[in-house]
């Protein structure tokens, strides 16, 4: 298999889901926005902090695929337009080329593009117009 940086288009897509999907980010190298009242402060520097962790992933995944130390450079935010297709789609990209670490699939990181997903799939479901039942019984109801 092999590697790369995927595009700036790709990582602004699924910033802008987190966001616009109101679904937490975490990763090891994130540091959480300021917040008062719950209020988040700064929209634009918590984009850029989600950008960096997930492009910082991406750069330590190619660097352990072929034994390089290529830092990340500095993320910076661009709004790009999204649906939930698009965004699914790029954590699927994203994924694809930030795994090749031993420790991808029980990070924080990984951890958060699958509540990104669940909450895509999720919204998909309802605009279907079907009810999530909780359990099987429960859909027979």
């Amino acid at each position: 298999m092999s590697a790369y940086i995927v595009d700036d288009n790709t990582i602004h897509a699924i910033v802008k889901g987190f966001i616009d999907y109101h679904v937490d980010f975490y990763a090891e190298d994130y540091k959480k926005p300021e917040t008062i009242c719950g209020v988040m402060i700064d929209l634009d520097k918590t984009r850029n902090r989600i950008g960096q962790s997930l492009l910082n992933q991406n750069y330590k995944s190619v660097n352990y695929r072929y034994d390089e130390n290529t830092k990340a450079p500095e993320y910076k935010y661009k709004d790009v337009d999204i649906s939930l297709a698009i965004v699914y789609g790029c954590i699927g990209c994203y994924e694809y080329q930030a795994c090749e670490t031993p420790d991808f699939y029980i990070s924080k990181l990984h951890a958060s593009l699958d509540r990104l997903k669940d909450e895509i799939a999720e919204r998909a479901i309802r605009r279907n117009g079907e009810k999530i039942p909780y359990g099987y019984n429960n859909y027979l109801e």
